[in-house]
């Protein structure tokens, strides 16, 4: 996936690993949490409904993605850094819990 463009993805991790891997992608939302993690990040234009597709949403949705993606790519380097962040928080406090001793 590393060598895309752009993305159209129907799982959740697949939606976190555009994310991760700074490519732009548009999420088929089919279970609340899809909408929640675009919710969070604000931006609901990245992803669609699965009970609102059919052909022109979907070449609509996706020719915004692809006519963003420069814009879209500076955005998700902002948002990776945001989520490292809370997931090395979410460890600390994993480990505090443990009580595991951090280096």
């Amino acid at each position: 996936m590393n060598y895309a463009n752009a993305f159209i993805g129907l799982r959740f991790h697949a939606s976190i690993s555009s994310l991760i891997d700074n490519i732009p992608f548009l999420a088929i939302a089919y279970m609340p949490k899809v909408e929640s993690l675009f919710k969070e990040i604000g931006h609901r234009e990245w992803y669609i409904k699965l009970d609102e597709i059919d052909e022109a949403t979907l070449i609509m949705h996706f020719s915004q993605i692809w006519r963003s993606t420069r814009q879209i790519k500076k955005e998700l380097t902002k948002l990776r850094s945001i989520f490292q962040k809370r997931a090395l928080k979410n460890f600390s406090l994993l480990a505090d819990l443990l009580g595991i001793e951090q280096r």
